[in-house]
């Protein structure tokens, strides 16, 4: 397979992906990917990220400004059904990370990530771990 013309051989690559917004509310939310506005619809292109290899999410990094119990969930192809969730209660100014090990995709599909807590969240940073598989 080449990547940006180069030649590369079977493994396997991380990345990590940041998305940053204001959540002012518990419901959930979709993490936007190239805006500071989070979504509540899942399928705007705001909050979708088109992956070009199959692989897997390993984990999300989540700081948040205010404490509360937050659950990140993730979604393929722009439906509302989780794909796996975990919930962590978070304090304040303090990142926590949430494992996944059930999110798998594959080559072209979308990736969203919904975010939604016992109380606000307010300011938040995610991180996010994919792996891909890649192959020649």
């Amino acid at each position: 397979m080449k990547v940006n013309g180069i030649t590369v051989g079977a493994s396997t690559y991380r990345c990590a992906y940041v998305m940053v917004a204001s959540l002012a509310q518990t419901a959930r939310r979709y993490m936007p990917f190239n805006t500071l506005t989070e979504g509540s619809v899942i399928n705007a292109y705001t909050n979708l990220l088109p992956v070009p290899s199959s692989g897997q999410v390993l984990a999300v990094s989540l700081w948040a400004q205010s404490t509360a119990d937050i659950t990140v969930s993730t979604h393929k192809n722009s439906s509302t059904t989780v794909v796996e969730s975990s919930t962590i209660s978070c304090t304040g100014g303090v990142p926590a990370t949430f494992l996944f090990t059930s999110t798998t995709f594959s080559q072209d599909d979308e990736l969203h990530f919904g975010v939604a807590g016992t109380a606000n969240p307010n300011g938040t940073v995610i991180n996010v771990i994919l792996e891909y598989n890649i192959t020649p």
